[in-house]
């Protein structure tokens, strides 16, 4: 019975392979600039600008304004996505926002959406303007457990050679990132950005007065930022953003003698078949009061102390299947920090299913720092571990016409208690 209770407690863990969709805090906001009739002038030249904003944005590194129509309907409007977004997760960022913008402002002449990627449209003239309000701060709940003075000195070193790097990028991208290494054992990630267009006086001053209203709010908490119309910051403990690639370097040089043969495919194979013939399904249907929530996870119980030391060392991607790594990298990161907060070895730090359900579907809510987690390997005796497989593997081999069905892998009768 021990064991299986620690098993349960594993399945959110492997939440990492399976649940994608987390952004930061996100804000609507209508200007009091007047309203429109949706079928007038400006409103269709809203909706042309609107329409432009996707295609546009991401083919240009992720910033683009325009504008559109004739005084008094003319139309101002511009997009930024993340510096870190590919080009296809720009322009997914930009559409599903349009439609929000859209949803929450139907007539207003001026709205700004921020968040992951921000979008602003007005009827005055908004290129190259420095704007801090609206802004709104965001930031994690839980509180540092560190020496704050410490802390203080690297944070704010950190930040004040980000604020540095984005402010001197060029008119496609204001956007640096960076790390540092807090203890042994935690490093802080950090990510600075302002709109393509502003100065690089105006960006610097903006991320800046960002950096002063979130010490102002939240000192001492484990994480957060601020948004703003004309830059954005953020921080956490863990890896957020997927690390821009290295600058092109000058061609190789050539050799004279021929590159000797690779057998890394071999090795590669070799490793995929020694994980999945250690592949365990792992099945749970969880109700609470909240709705109704499938969780589906396939993982081997050999690599689970893995995951706790990749996180660790601040290695916690080399963790990620590599199959699933063309999704949003910091959302499976996110996934796997709620998975260890929820295995802790202390009970009383674990998050209640009604709040990991709010963790999952709200945009809002951020997460402690995991501790050591009560899962260790060495406490399994072999006869659990093959009592605990054989039921995983009937669980597969369950096929009714009457089971639930989630991507081709039945949940059939398996209690993981």
């Amino acid at each position: 019975m021990v064991f299986h209770y620690r098993v349960s407690l594993l399945l959110l863990l492997l939440c990492v392979l399976t649940f994608i969709g987390f952004d930061i805090a996100e804000s609507a906001n209508c200007y009091n600039n007047g309203n429109f009739t949706v079928n007038g002038t400006y409103g269709r030249n809203r909706d042309l600008a609107l329409s432009s904003l996707a295609s546009n944005t991401s083919e240009n590194g992720g910033f683009y304004n325009t504008s559109v129509g004739e005084d008094p309907n003319k139309v101002y409007a511009l997009a930024r996505c993340r510096g870190d977004h590919s080009a296809k997760d720009c322009s997914s960022c930009i559409n599903s926002t349009i439609q929000d913008l859209i949803t929450n402002c139907p007539n207003q002449k001026e709205a700004i959406f921020m968040g992951d990627c921000t979008i602003h449209y007005a009827n005055r003239y908004i290129f190259g303007i420095l704007e801090q309000s609206p802004h709104y701060e965001f930031y994690n709940t839980g509180d540092l457990t560190v020496n704050l003075t410490q802390f203080d000195q690297i944070w704010e070193s950190l930040l004040d050679g980000l604020v540095r790097n984005a402010s001197a990028g060029t008119s496609r991208l204001k956007f640096a990132t960076g790390e540092a290494k807090l203890t042994p054992f935690q490093t802080i990630y950090a990510l600075t950005q302002c709109t393509s267009d502003l100065s690089q006086s105006d960006c610097d001053f903006c991320l800046r007065q960002s950096v002063l209203n979130f010490e102002n709010c939240c000192h001492g908490k484990q994480g957060g930022g601020v948004q703003k119309p004309s830059c954005f910051f953020r921080w956490d403990l863990y890896p957020f953003y997927t690390p821009l690639p290295p600058p092109p370097s000058g061609p190789p040089p050539v050799s004279s003698s021929p590159s000797p043969v690779s057998n890394s495919n071999n090795t590669t194979t070799a490793k995929d078949n020694r994980r999945i013939a250690t592949q365990t399904l792992i099945i749970v249907v969880v109700v609470s009061t909240i709705g109704f929530m499938a969780i589906l996870a396939i993982t081997w119980i050999s690599q689970y102390m893995q995951a706790w030391k990749n996180w660790m060392e601040g290695t916690a991607l080399n963790f990620i299947d590599p199959i699933l790594r063309d999704g949003s990298r910091s959302e499976m990161l996110r996934c796997m920090q709620l998975g260890l907060l929820c295995v802790q070895e202390n009970v009383a730090r674990r998050p209640t299913m009604a709040s990991v359900v709010l963790m999952l579907s709200s945009s809002t809510v951020s997460l402690q720092v995991p501790s050591k987690p009560a899962f260790l390997m060495d406490s399994i005796t072999e006869p659990e571990y093959s009592s605990f497989a054989s039921a995983s593997v009937s669980v597969q081999s369950k096929r009714r016409s009457t089971d639930f069905t989630l991507n081709e892998v039945t949940i059939s009768d398996f209690d993981p208690r």
